[in-house]
């Protein structure tokens, strides 16, 4: 539950917050300025947002050191890289602003080939009966490639008693949808420019993961790995500092999640904007969205909590 900044701390607003927190709710407060009569809020909330220029501020400074062991602190209306590593170096625990969903767009900069082995790869996935022995054969011709598939395949999410210690072992146990999520993964960490930061990445494979899940609810044509996919390259361009229709162009996805990613309506570009929405706390376009009719609310939050669990297993 956030409380804004122009709330007042009432007694009555007080009270009423103090019932929310018993009842299990977590309080924050938006663009927190410290003042001695906001303390009974203070006491009540888990996370404090700050914008990271009120730091400038020598008491709202000595308030965010003080606390900072105390409370999960959010820097707020981050734009730019710098913005992130200031915010890094000081010590909040989160972070949020259009750094993670904005691009810059660089002209001039050339785009990273794809990697060959991956594209072979993706070349046998797409036949109607893949040949395992050769996309085996193709990882393991690659110490990265081998060496982050066994990791994943031993990880959290996958995870048993056994430990997988072959290529073979670690295809069978993640199945093959899960192997084509990870392929595409691979694609995109592969390109991705130098000094972007990996939480653009994880934000990125949560939208792809969120995707999937709302894909499995009725009156939506395209498939799971088509909502994972548009959800998982919707920053692309943010991570390459290049025009979005410059890098679908040459990347091998299907028809119907370049054109969604191209801004082309369908259900794809339809379901990534509901998820944006969602995303940014645009309640008024998440209340008008087709999406949010058909998927329940309480449905959708967890399936975003579930989205967050999962990249966290995976590593």
């Amino acid at each position: 539950m956030e409380v804004l900044e122009r709330v007042l701390p009432t007694d009555s607003v007080v009270s009423a917050c103090r019932k929310l927190v018993k009842q299990g709710y977590v309080l924050a407060l938006d663009d927190y300025v410290h003042r001695e009569e906001m303390q009974p809020l203070l006491e009540l909330a888990s996370i404090v947002k700050l914008e990271l220029g009120s730091l400038r501020d020598d008491s709202q400074k000595q308030f965010f050191f003080h606390y900072r062991g105390e409370k999960c602190f959010v820097a707020e209306k981050l734009d730019t890289q710098a913005d992130f590593d200031s915010a890094h170096r000081l010590g909040f625990h989160l972070f949020q602003g259009y750094f993670f969903s904005k691009p810059a767009i660089i002209s001039g900069r050339e785009i990273q080939p794809f990697n060959a082995r991956l594209v072979k790869i993706v070349t046998e996935l797409s036949r109607e009966e893949p040949d395992y022995q050769a996309i085996k054969a193709i990882i393991e011709r690659d110490v990265g490639l081998m060496y982050k598939l066994l990791r994943l395949a031993n990880s959290a999410a996958y995870g048993s008693v056994q430990r997988i210690e072959s290529i073979e072992q670690a295809l069978l146990r993640i199945g093959l949808n899960e192997f084509r999520k990870w392929v595409y993964l691979m694609i995109l960490m592969d390109i991705q420019a130098p000094g972007k930061n990996l939480e653009l990445v994880k934000s990125c494979l949560v939208r792809g993961k969120l995707m999937e899940e709302i894909a499995r609810y009725p009156s939506e044509s395209q498939g799971e790995f088509a909502h994972f996919l548009t959800g998982l390259f919707s920053s692309i361009d943010t991570l390459l500092s290049r025009p979005m229709a410059d890098l679908v162009k040459d990347l091998p996805l299907p028809t119907g999640v370049r054109s969604a990613l191209l801004g082309e309506r369908n259900d794809l570009r339809t379901a990534l904007e509901s998820v944006i929405a969602y995303e940014r706390a645009e309640w008024h376009t998440v209340e008008l969205s087709d999406l949010f009719c058909r998927v329940p609310v309480g449905e959708f939050m967890s399936a975003y909590f579930d989205a967050l669990h999962w990249v966290n297993q995976i590593g």
